[in-house]
């Protein structure tokens, strides 16, 4: 049976991307857990879903990228809230890796390893990359201003909220928000 999914982007939408990783972790922004939990108590699988060019360019390797994912797991677990899966792309976008975003194998490997409904699912970001790599997947798409700026009419993502709480609201109401 296929299952409904929420795809957070992690930079800029469950975490502050004004500077670089810090490790071993990210602290989570205030509202994510809470947001996190919403599609936990609504059935939704939780996905994060985030390119790491970092270790391409030489700033992390694969073992400190871990360590911010496992650590974001853990503060998430410590407010309530449970992540299913995650996903990274290590790769320059400017090599077009097909799992790097904007392009759409992340989420495409997810649907095969977690038998999801795209139709169903959402994906929740704060860029053209997250919108992008929703839209050529066939998943719906919720656009944050937390992020990188993104103009909501040009790229007329289904949802504009203001985080991704607010997001995860709109979502479960099937209502939007202004």
């Amino acid at each position: 049976m296929q299952r409904k999914a929420i795809i957070f982007d992690k930079d800029g939408t469950l975490v502050d991307n004004s500077m670089w990783p810090r490790i071993p972790c990210d602290e989570l922004y205030p509202f994510a857990a809470g947001a996190v939990r919403l599609a936990n108590q609504a059935g939704f699988l939780t996905i994060i879903m985030s390119n790491q060019p970092w270790v391409s360019r030489g700033l992390m390797d694969v073992n400190e990228v871990e360590l911010v994912f496992l650590s974001i797991e853990a503060q998430l677990q410590e407010n309530g809230a449970r992540l299913d899966a995650y996903y990274y792309s290590t790769h320059a976008k400017s090599l077009g890796h097909p799992f790097t975003k904007p392009l759409p194998g992340m989420i495409w490997q997810a649907r095969q390893d977690m038998d999801l409904d795209l139709g169903q699912s959402w994906m929740v970001g704060d860029s053209v990359d997250d919108v992008l790599a929703a839209r050529a997947a066939g998943v719906r798409v919720a656009l944050l201003e937390t992020g990188l700026p993104a103009d909501p009419l040009v790229l007329k993502p289904d949802l504009y909220a203001a985080n991704c709480l607010e997001a995860l609201k709109a979502i479960l109401s099937e209502g939007e928000i202004e």
